[in-house]
C-alpha cells in the first residue's frame, strides 16, 4: 500500500506523507502504563504502525479502539487485526467517536 498516494488523494484527511516507523512507535509506547489501561483509543491508526506496538504491550483484556477515516487504511487494519480479541475498528472521523456505543464489559 502506498501511503504517499493516499496522502495525495486525501491531503486533508491523512496526517502524514509516510507511515511511522517501528522505532518511533516503540518510543511512543514508553510513557503508557499498560498495566492500568483498560481501554485504549487510537485516533488515526493509519496502516497500524503504532497499533502493532499497542497490541504487543496491552493486557489481553484491554479494549483497543482504532478509529481511521481512510477506507483503504481501515481495510488494511481489519485484515491485520481481525483475529485479535477486544479490538474494535471504526471507519469514521474521530469527531464522531461519541456516536459509537461500545460495550467493554
Amino acid at each position: 500500500m502506498n501511503f504517499l498516494v493516499e496522502y495525495l488523494k486525501h491531503p486533508r484527511k491523512i496526517g502524514a506523507v509516510a507511515s511511522s516507523g517501528n522505532g518511533l512507535a516503540r518510543k511512543m509506547m514508553k510513557p503508557i502504563n499498560f498495566k492500568s489501561a483498560n481501554v485504549i483509543v487510537e485516533y488515526g491508526s493509519g496502516t497500524g504502525a503504532f497499533t502493532r506496538e499497542l497490541v504487543i504491550h496491552r493486557k489481553p483484556e484491554t479494549v483497543l479502539i482504532l478509529i481511521e477515516q481512510n477506507e483503504l487504511f481501515c481495510r488494511e487494519l481489519e485484515k491485520t487485526f481481525c483475529n485479535q480479541p477486544n479490538i474494535y475498528i471504526i471507519n469514521d472521523s474521530a469527531e464522531n467517536v461519541n456516536f459509537y456505543p461500545l460495550s467493554t464489559t
